[in-house]
């Protein structure tokens, strides 16, 4: 299955588009994307990206994420991240997430301007 989408966010370095298309068949599941910000004093990011997951069996979903990008000013980078979402027993919709990964300088939605390694750890509540 493939399900296209649109997307248009405003960034911290400028209002970024994104081509999207989910797709899932009966192992995995996932999203890819290209994405482009409009171009502020001469400088514009382009990147391409995807996140793949196994489709869940059980309470724990692994996910892997993937971005590539250049910017005009600070060249290409990456970025690469594992992601564990563990579903609550007897709360519905209810998960608890924990993220390793590692980036390259450069802007990415959320995180650090500088490179290295992170850990990260939240909270999801989808009530629907």
């Amino acid at each position: 299955e493939l399900l296209p989408s649109v997307r248009y966010e405003l960034t911290a370095l400028a209002p970024e588009y994104q081509v999207r298309s989910q797709f899932r068949s009966a192992r995995v599941a996932g999203a890819g994307y290209v994405r482009w910000t409009e171009r502020v004093d001469d400088a514009r990011q382009v990147g391409v990206g995807s996140s793949i997951a196994p489709r869940r069996s059980g309470r724990v979903a692994p996910r892997i994420d993937v971005d590539i990008w250049s910017h005009t000013r600070e060249g290409v980078g990456i970025h690469g991240a594992v992601t564990l979402e563990i579903v609550a027993p007897n709360l519905r919709g209810a998960a608890v997430t924990m993220t390793v990964g590692a980036k390259s300088t450069g802007y990415v939605a959320a995180l650090p301007l500088d490179n290295g390694a992170y850990v990260s750890a939240g909270i999801v509540f989808t009530p629907w």
